[in-house]
């Protein structure tokens, strides 16, 4: 497992979680699920540090982003198709990174003055995985599912038509 030194602690190290090891390689453009054919249905498990995974897509370059944009096309079609499960804790994670992606690629998006939608789906991908977003929106927020999904869904889809009006 990867350490992080503590800084002013000498030879103190505090191990990085799993989780934020996974972000490091997918934004660094690894292939994290290659060899574990599970790998999404278990990283929905690991509950997001949104504030990481914005940190760490905010500070990244152009050049950084674009190496990266399999890997983040990738996260968000795992995190819609994620959506679409019965597994609540899936679903609330899968949502809450959903969100995270959005709000970290939008502001990013103004910045580099790149289509924030277009990168997170994948152009061929746009308007499938888009329509499929918002049913999946329209389904959690008519359905009986928890108050949980509905907050972080109200908050995913207020930022979208934001992305839209930002580019």
């Amino acid at each position: 497992m990867a350490t992080r030194k503590r800084s002013g602690s000498g030879s103190k190290r505090q191990f990085k979680e799993k989780v934020v090891q996974i972000y490091e390689c997918l934004l660094k453009g690894d292939d994290v699920s290659q060899h574990n054919a599970l790998f999404w249905d278990e990283f929905f498990l690991l509950k997001p540090k949104v504030a990481t995974l914005e940190n760490e897509i905010q500070k990244m370059s152009v050049e950084q982003l674009q190496a990266a944009k399999p890997n983040i096309n990738i996260l968000f079609n795992q995190c819609v198709k994620i959506l679409d499960q019965q597994n609540n804790i899936r679903v609330a994670y899968g949502m809450l990174t959903l969100c995270t992606l959005l709000d970290s690629l939008s502001k990013t998006a103004v910045e580099n003055q790149i289509d924030a939608i277009e990168f997170l789906s994948g152009f061929e991908n746009l308007p499938d995985q888009i329509q499929k977003l918002l049913t999946l929106c329209q389904t959690y927020l008519e359905g009986m599912c928890f108050l949980y999904i509905k907050i972080h869904e109200l908050n995913r889809s207020s930022s979208i038509p934001e992305i839209y009006d930002n580019n």
